[in-house]
Formats: C-alpha cells, structure tokens, sequence
C-alpha cells in the first residue's frame, strides 16, 4: 500500500515453531516498519517463514546474547520451553531503554522453566563484562548472538577474549539477504 516499499524484508519470528500462532517482534523505525501501524483489518500482508538460523541441539547448554530486537528469535527459543526441555540456557540483552512488558515475559519463563535464566543491561554502549560470569555451572555451552552487525562483531571480540572456540559462536545476522 501507499507508503511501503515493494522490496522484501526479513523480521524475526519470535514465536516458537510448534506454535500455530506466529509473533513478529518488530520496532518500527525503519521506512516500512513505521508504516506497519496503518494497516488495517482485511489488509493483505504475505508472510514467508519461519526460517530458522540456529542450528543447535536443544538439550546443550547455551548463552544467548542479543542486541535490541535480536532478541526476537531467543524469545521464540525460549518459548519452545512449553513443548520441550533443554540443558541450561542463560539469555543477556543489551538494551537502549527499559521494556517493561518484554521483561515481565521473560520472569514468566524463568519462573516456569528452571533452566533458563535472563539479566538484561539497559545501556547506550556495551562493554561485555558480563559475559565471563554467566560460564559459571554450564557446560561445554554455545553460545548464540543475535542484532546489529556491529553489536556482533563486538561480542563476538569480547569472547574470544574469554577463551570461546569460533566454533561455539553462533549468530543470526541482521543485514540484508
């Protein structure tokens, strides 16, 4: 419609896959994104998906690590946890500002799944110092990294630094396809 460009555009499923409703966590800054709050009921929207960038076994430990709305795929992830189980899995977000509504979902799942452990940093320029401590009673994790190019580039410096394999750094990234 008036407004939209016609050029495809990948968002983040931030549902679980053995769900049949479908969630999108999409922030909406970019020249579509902005417009997505003027459709309407019985407007037309085509929806390509989910594809699924993580490969990992679930019942291995994991460190998630997201930048903004890369925590969209960890929340469908995490998710997950009501159909299955997994080995332990900590989740960091970095974020730019508090987001109420996303932290009190994410007390939800800790309360319901006792693998899973979440701490978010509300922060204009991360540093990564956190990173070491959530090793601690994991074993031999992945970790999997998700948000801006340079957000990952950082991460993925910062645990190397702590001694990770590349081969245990996995990422999704947000660039265009």
């Amino acid at each position: 419609g008036p407004g939209f460009s016609r050029a495809w555009h990948p968002f983040s499923v931030a549902s679980c896959r053995f769900n049949p409703v479908m969630r999108l966590l999409i922030k909406s800054v970019g020249k579509d994104t902005a417009h997505l709050q003027d459709l309407h009921a019985g407007d037309e929207m085509r929806i390509h998906g989910p594809f699924v960038e993580f490969h990992v076994r679930h019942e291995q430990d994991q460190v998630w690590i997201a930048g903004g709305v890369g925590v969209a795929p960890f929340l469908g992830m995490v998710r997950c946890l009501d159909f299955r189980g997994s080995g332990e899995i900590r989740l960091i977000q970095y974020e730019g500002a508090e987001e109420p509504a996303l932290e009190s979902e994410l007390r939800e799942f800790q309360a319901r799944h006792p693998q899973f452990r979440s701490q978010t940093i509300v922060t204009s320029k991360a540093d990564f110092h956190e990173l070491g401590g959530l090793l601690a009673n994991l074993n031999n994790p992945v970790f999997l990294v998700c948000g801006p190019p340079s957000f990952m580039r950082a991460v993925r410096k910062s645990l190397v630094k702590l001694g990770i394999q590349s081969s245990h750094i996995h990422t999704e990234e947000f660039s265009p396809w």
